[in-house]
């Protein structure tokens, strides 16, 4: 069958902000929350097929994305949080299953150790979320993204800042926190410097990890450690793809998911 998958672009005000949205499907519902610089377009594959399956599917622009506005101040992993329960009351999603990919998956981590009631299982794909054993390119960004300004300050270095702060950023694989600007950029950095590690003990809901085996931004390895510390999960490994399965294999990531939530 031949459809539209998505109702129109939807929009909802959540504390004065505009925040825009999309919704597939009907039956149990399935809320996603995008990776960082993403939006509901997206997911748009791995939803038809979710959809299809039997499921109701909804995906917001996260504040500062896609066609959802930006918030007044660089937001912490927390004030998402929030932001997402808030956003599930207006839509009277009263539990669901829950996707986090990437940045999303900090906030799904977050909201999994901390409100349970809410998640009737949790996906988490490619999440990030663990700082740990930092490389030494993550060290040299962290040192300048809290010096900032100040380091090429000096009347010696300061015609060599823009040229200097692009490829250090970009040798350090920090090419969003080079490309973010304003409250993106005060929510990058705080992002980057929470590592969420302590909470993942915390998350009680039945789990599914999703990985991609050639995952470079967050490698296999997390996977793992993250399997090692969520009670009552499970590691699905999708070989030849890497970070963004809902655009490289949406049909193995949705088949994977599907299959997952059959057993609850």
């Amino acid at each position: 069958m031949t459809f539209d998958i998505w109702v129109q672009d939807q929009q909802i005000i959540i504390d004065k902000l505009n925040i825009n949205y999309k919704i597939a499907g009907k039956g149990r519902c399935i809320l996603i929350l995008h990776g960082w610089g993403s939006s509901s377009e997206r997911w748009q594959e791995t939803a038809k097929i979710l959809s299809q399956a039997g499921f109701k599917v909804v995906v917001p622009d996260l504040p500062c994305f896609g066609k959802s506005v930006e918030p007044p101040f660089g937001w912490s992993m927390g004030d998402y949080a929030e932001f997402v329960l808030k956003f599930a009351k207006e839509l009277n999603l009263d539990k669901f299953f829950l996707i986090g990919h990437s940045f999303g998956g900090r906030i799904a981590i977050k909201l999994g150790a901390v409100y349970p009631e809410k998640i009737q299982g949790l996906i988490l794909v490619g999440a990030a979320g663990i700082e740990s054993a930092r490389g030494f390119k993550s060290k040299i960004f962290l040192f300048l993204a809290k010096l900032g300004n100040s380091l090429f300050s000096l009347p010696l270095l300061k015609k060599l800042y823009p040229r200097a702060r692009k490829t250090i950023y970009l040798l350090a694989r920090t090419k969003d926190y080079f490309e973010a600007e304003g409250v993106r950029k005060e929510i990058f950095k705080k992002v980057i410097s929470e590592d969420l590690t302590t909470f993942l003990s915390q998350i009680k809901t039945p789990t599914l990890l999703v990985w991609g085996k050639k995952d470079r931004l967050t490698p296999l390895k997390h996977g793992y450690l993250m399997k090692e510390k969520i009670p009552n999960s499970t590691l699905e490994v999708i070989p030849n793809f890497g970070h963004a399965l809902n655009l490289e294999c949406p049909q193995k990531l949705a088949t994977a998911i599907i299959k997952w939530l059959k057993t609850l």
